[in-house]
């Protein structure tokens, strides 16, 4: 018994499913260059970039990475890609809750549909884990604190491995006994 239409729809087909895979893939391109690029990456004190902040961990870490970010004159950079990560999120959300909804119409066990049901709340969770860790790293930016700092790196560890749960759930849908939908 269905009970309207779902938001995020298998049944948009392998059009739609290519078309926001490729928006994600050129936001990840593009912004790539601004997240982890030459301007804030360091091969010494943050040789990922903004993703070096992300798992800094503790205030004087990150108060290091501030610092050269600051002689350099491309805090306001780092300030612009957390920014820009907000529309991101939404956009790699939308599309990881669509690939999961795919797989689950890529088997017919119930037992696999009610992974994916998980898989979807998965999907979520990362997403906020992911905006609350922008919101902590915007203010330490202002100056780090080691409990912010802290709590910066859980949510990016969080986010990290909620959403490599949610991918494999959707690679593990090619795995043998499937039907094809698309």
């Amino acid at each position: 018994m269905r009970r309207g239409r779902p938001l995020i729809s298998a049944a948009g087909g392998w059009p739609v499913r290519a078309a926001l895979t490729a928006a994600v893939a050129a936001v990840l391109i593009l912004a790539g260059r601004g997240l982890r690029g030459e301007a804030l990456g360091n091969p010494l004190v943050a040789p990922n970039g903004i993703v070096s902040l992300e798992l800094a961990g503790t205030a004087e870490r990150a108060g290091e990475i501030i610092e050269l970010w600051t002689a350099g004159g491309v805090v306001g950079a780092a300030r612009s890609s957390l920014w820009m990560d907000f529309g991101f999120i939404v956009l790699y959300t939308a599309t990881l809750a669509m690939w999961v909804r795919w797989a689950m119409a890529r088997k017919e066990r119930a037992w696999w549909r009610a992974v994916g049901r998980v898989a979807l709340v998965v999907v979520i969770a990362a997403a906020m884990a992911d905006v609350a860790e922008n919101v902590l790293l915007l203010r330490v930016l202002d100056g780090p604190a080691p409990l912010t700092t802290a709590w910066a790196r859980r949510c990016a560890l969080a986010k990290f491995g909620l959403l490599a749960g949610a991918v494999s759930y959707v690679l593990a849908s090619s795995s043998r006994g499937t039907r094809s939908t698309s």
